[in-house]
């Protein structure tokens, strides 16, 4: 993902690139509606910060930037809204834990909205299979 911020006064902005790997607990209110709870580890990859620069052909010049911002873990929470019985419409959002923890370090915080789409259904999902115990 990219998580970015903006500043209007030179007009710059910066870029982080991470890698998320969400790990959240799901509860399914029904078939279609799911609310989601969890933890978010991202992975720190590059930084860079974009200028306007009307010397490069694009406008924008690139550059590196450093930065003291690297491997995170954030809270999430979500939810799954169902459009049909394998297509959904999701929605996130994930918050550092160094707002909590530590707020003199920077943090980041990210929406996200997405489309779900379910290719398998496992045996018991497609004939529901779960039958009562006999006795």
């Amino acid at each position: 993902s990219g998580k970015a911020f903006k500043r209007s006064s030179p007009i710059i902005k910066y870029r982080f690139t991470y890698v998320d790997i969400p790990l959240y607990y799901q509860y399914k209110f029904s078939e279609n509606i799911r609310a989601n709870v969890g933890v978010q580890y991202s992975k720190y990859l590059t930084s860079n910060y974009y200028n306007l620069d009307g010397s490069k052909s694009t406008g924008v010049k690139k550059q590196p930037q450093p930065t003291q911002l690297g491997d995170d873990v954030g809270l999430l929470i979500g939810t799954e809204l169902g459009l049909s019985k394998n297509v959904f419409l999701c929605a996130r959002y994930s918050l550092s834990a160094n707002s909590f923890l530590d707020s003199k370090k920077a943090y980041m915080g990210m929406f996200q909205f997405s489309f779900k789409w379910v290719v398998y259904r496992g045996y018991r999902q497609m004939f529901n299979t779960h039958q009562p115990e006999k006795k």
